[in-house]
């Protein structure tokens, strides 16, 4: 019996829907906090914490004009904990 060579496909487990286990934070979940509007649609992801926060961070400053030691004070680092959510 002859075998045919089917292809393989091999598809990250984090590619299927629910299994991602990145992180994000919406910036809406931290307009209280950070006296943002409460408009704003945008949501940070990354797959580690570094990641977040950079990304967060960056839109921070550019959008909402928060400084590098506005970021790091202890009331927003602990919001910004708290409203880590996992994807």
């Amino acid at each position: 019996m002859r075998t045919r060579n089917v292809p393989v496909f091999i598809v990250p487990l984090a590619s299927y829907k629910g299994l991602n286990m990145g992180l994000k934070v919406k910036c809406s979940d931290l307009e209280r906090e950070l006296s943002l509007e409460p408009t704003c649609q945008f949501v940070a992801r990354g797959e580690n914490m570094e990641e977040l926060n950079k990304s967060l961070g960056k839109h921070a400053k550019e959008v909402h004009e928060y400084t590098d030691e506005q970021l790091q004070s202890p009331g927003i680092v602990a919001a910004v904990k708290a409203a880590v959510q996992e994807e």
